[in-house]
Parts: structure tokens; sequence; C-alpha cells
């Protein structure tokens, strides 16, 4: 047996029996089996496994299910990186809004000049030009743009669906901007 410290719906720790501590409210503390992982979550007294399916109780439940789906999808494809070309010159960029900010001050810093020294999120070393770093920060918007546009597109048709089979069985894992 073992105790779980609950957060909401989230197992937040687990915790051998007798390691437990005070918390404050709304966290408190629940026994768990041996077996339970901070994957699992815990809804209406019951540890639920890590990728159970629970069948949706409606259509408008299972629309709700599958747009949370879609907005956690859309997050991993926009933030996937995205290729950018230089002339011939083709290279992998980081898709994120920190990386996205990052290039945006640097192309306001150099202001068409000079060149910047900078590692990029793989590790790589590497000297920013104003060419290079606008190029960058293009192939970033854009990739952006790509993943806004196929999240609306998946969310538009999610909502037309008329069944909960139907939503169920509607893929939101297509359709997107290739990734680095």
């Amino acid at each position: 047996m073992k105790r779980a410290l609950i957060e909401g719906t989230r197992i937040a720790q687990i915790v051998d029996l007798g390691q437990d501590f005070d918390v404050a409210s709304p966290l408190y503390w629940v026994d768990v089996a041996d077996g339970t992982t901070v994957r699992d979550t815990y809804k209406n007294a019951v540890v639920v496994p890590y990728g159970t399916y629970r069948a949706s109780a409606n259509l408008t439940e299972a629309v709700d299910r599958k747009r949370q789906l879609l907005s956690t999808t859309f997050i991993q494809k926009r933030d996937a990186g995205t290729i950018a070309n230089l002339g011939a010159t083709s290279f992998v960029i980081a898709t994120t809004h920190d990386s996205q900010q990052e290039l945006r001050e640097l192309t306001t810093r150099m202001d068409g000049n000079g060149s910047q020294k900078a590692v990029t999120r793989s590790g790589t070393p590497i000297v920013f030009t104003p060419a290079f770093a606008n190029a960058a920060l293009s192939a970033v918007s854009d990739h952006h743009a790509a993943c806004n546009t196929a999240e609306y597109d998946h969310l538009v048709t999610i909502r037309a669906l008329t069944t909960i089979a139907e939503v169920d069985a509607y893929d939101v894992t297509i359709g997107w901007p290739a990734g680095a």
C-alpha cells in the first residue's frame, strides 16, 4: 500500500506509508495500491490507470474530450520545430513561443546590421546574420500559422460531427505541418 497526494484529479506525488506530510487544502492524501503511478488520475474516490478509455456519456462530452485532445495535439505540433531555408542552406529551428520571442528580440537588436553569436536549442553554435535571423523568424511564424489553420479545421470538423462514435473515431493527429 502507498499514499498518494491528490490535487484535483491529478496524482501529484506517491510515497510509502508513513512518509506523507501535512498539506494545505485543496490537496489531500489517499491510500492507493502499490502499482499506482503519477500518470494515473484520481476521480470519484477511484484510481483510474493512465490510458484507460472511458466512453463518453453524451455528444457534448465526446466533443469536449476531443477538443481537449486537439488542444494538446496543437501544442505538440506547434512546438515540434520546423525547417528554415536560407538560400541553399536548410536548418532546423525551434518553434516554441520562447524561441519565437528570442528570434524577434535578436532581429530587433541587430536591426539589419552586424551579427550575433548564439547556440541553438539543439546545442549547435551559430552566427546569426540579419538575413538568417529573419529567415528563421519567418519559418517559425509560417509554422505557427499552419498549425493555427490545422487546429481551426479540425475543430470545425469535430463540431460538425453528429454522433459519439464519429467524434471518438475522428483522428486529430493528421493534417498538421511537418515538424523537424
